[in-house]
């Protein structure tokens, strides 16, 4: 008797502690969702696709065990997984026991898990499945609670528009919501050097290039399985120094290390939609990304936009040079419409700059007459052609359209103005001096740089001895000024004096004279 005693005391304590090393959850239990990082104003739903009245967690201690979960599909999402349905592909095998259909083999894994979960809320809106529980995000990197949620295997979704996560409710869990903002980052080319960057600049006429990169972020967090965006469009929005083309229009998509040219057939540009998104002017185009283009893409998939526009005659010169600006927008429409949420935009600057030309002689006096040519070659070749603005004596680089000239004629007051320039090298060619003056010797060098200031060959600095002299932009971002002296040489002396002159003169009266008077004389001797 005592050794029955003594087994069945060894027995209970050997159950007690199996029981103390295994987690156990019964039926009517509730837990809770935590989402964290959340998004101001967005709206998370979750979805309860299977049920599951109790479960025990896996055994750390035993190698292999899995646990025990025994799911039932939820009553709404019978059709589903039913023959033909959506999700019938990922649960292979099903015991029906007790008016309930208990899932006993899937082919659910964390390799096509964002697909599933896609394909389950896409059954959720089109057969208007109720949510079984939502919370709305108070701040960005907020968190947000969901509570009395009954035990089961929930899908995560917003309306910011990714899938957040798959994860079985035990009962309590935290996901990160790291996966819901897209990141848009603007840049334009330097032709200069080819490069990228927030900044440029340009001559009036020319073609500049830009390009907008399109992140998708990684899925972060405990089995997030984010796949696709909804309703992706990207936004453009140029000032009017710029002339868009129209057909420049083009994508790439990177995935890994591979990039392929998108197909033209996976979204459609809308030239000058006139909307306006927060913090933008009127939007020059758009490019609406297609359903099918937007369900495909996946964690960390990089699209890439590139368009140009040329740089025309309403160019902003010098200041707060010539603005564009992009943003993306996703997820669901607001309840009356528009955009649900929106990316900061993002901006580039592209600056053009002028200079002034003051023709003058030695006292400063402005001098007309004058005809210069302005070309990128030092001897002067293929001058620049420009066409004169208004009444006023400002000149701009001619667009392919326009009939302009190449040479520049001062008028009174020797000065005019070049705009439109980008930050180069030019040189300035007198092939006419004013009348009474010299011609300059050599082109005058012009160098400006990216802060429109200038340096210029010119009369030689006494106080340092240089001869390239600097103007710099003045603060109210007017021309920076470059004198062009012409010299002129004083009459110079004749060799000989008035006094001479009248002595030949009389002389010549006088010897005219006695001819005259020896001629008469002779002629009274013969009578």
């Amino acid at each position: 008797m005592k050794r029955i005693k003594k087994l069945a005391s060894l027995l209970l304590a050997m159950v007690m502690a199996l029981a103390m090393s295994v987690t156990v959850f019964a039926a009517g239990e509730t837990g809770s969702i935590t989402i964290s990082n959340t998004t101001k104003d967005a709206k998370y739903n979750v979805y309860r696709i299977f049920n599951l009245d109790s479960y025990v967690l896996p055994d750390e201690k035993v190698e292999g065990d899995k646990g025990r979960f025994p799911y039932y599909i939820a009553e709404n999402w019978a059709g589903f997984f039913a023959e033909g349905g959506a999700g019938a592909d990922y649960v292979t095998k099903t015991s029906v026991q007790g008016g309930k259909t208990y899932v006993l083999e899937t082919t659910i894994t964390e390799a096509n898990a964002g697909e599933f979960a896609k394909a389950a809320l896409e059954y959720a809106k089109t057969n208007n499945i109720a949510n079984d529980g939502s919370a709305v995000g108070t701040a960005d990197d907020g968190t947000v609670v969901i509570e009395d949620l009954p035990l089961g295997y929930y899908l995560l979704d917003s309306n910011v528009g990714t899938v957040c996560s798959l994860n079985t409710l035990t009962p309590n869990i935290t996901i990160m919501d790291k996966n819901q903002r897209p990141g848009n980052e603007k840049e334009v080319e330097e032709d200069s050097t080819g490069s990228y960057g927030s900044e440029n600049d340009a001559d009036i006429t020319q073609t500049v290039n830009f390009r907008s990169t399109i992140t998708i972020p990684a899925a972060e967090g405990v089995n997030n399985n984010a796949v696709g965006v909804e309703n992706l469009v990207f936004h453009d929005s140029m000032g009017e120094g710029f002339t868009w083309n129209e057909d420049s229009v083009s994508v790439t998509l990177t995935r890994g290390d591979t990039t392929t040219t998108v197909d033209s057939s996976s979204y459609e540009v809308k030239a000058a939609p006139g909307h306006k998104t927060t913090d933008m002017e009127a939007c020059t185009f758009d490019v609406v990304f297609t359903e099918a283009f937007n369900n495909a893409l996946q964690p960390n998939d990089v699209i890439v936009i590139s368009y140009s526009a040329v740089l025309n005659e309403k160019a902003v010169i010098a200041g707060d040079g010539n603005l564009n600006d992009s943003k993306v927008t996703f997820g669901e429409p607001g309840e009356n419409g528009g955009f649900a949420f929106e990316t900061t935009p993002s901006q580039t600057v592209t600056k053009t700059w002028q200079v002034e030309i003051f023709k003058h002689d030695s006292a400063d006096t402005g001098l007309e007459g004058a005809i210069f040519t302005l070309s990128k070659d030092e001897k002067g070749s293929n001058p620049i052609s420009f066409v004169k603005e208004g009444n006023e004596e400002v000149y701009r680089l001619a667009k392919e359209d326009e009939t302009g000239s190449t040479q520049i004629t001062t008028v009174t007051g020797g000065k005019f103005v070049i705009k439109g320039l980008d930050s180069d090298t030019y040189y300035l060619t007198e092939t006419k001096a004013p009348t009474g003056f010299n011609e300059l010797a050599e082109p005058i060098k012009i160098e400006i740089d990216k802060e429109g200031n200038i340096t210029y060959s010119g009369e030689k600095d006494d106080s340092t001895g240089n001869t390239m002299l600097t103007a710099t932009v003045p603060a109210d971002g007017t021309a920076p000024q470059i004198p062009v002296l012409n010299q002129s040489g004083s009459l110079l002396p004749s060799t000989g004096g008035i006094g001479t002159t009248i002595f030949y003169t009389v002389g010549g009266i006088l010897v005219a004279a006695a001819g005259i008077l020896l001629v008469v004389k002779k002629r009274m001797s013969a009578r």
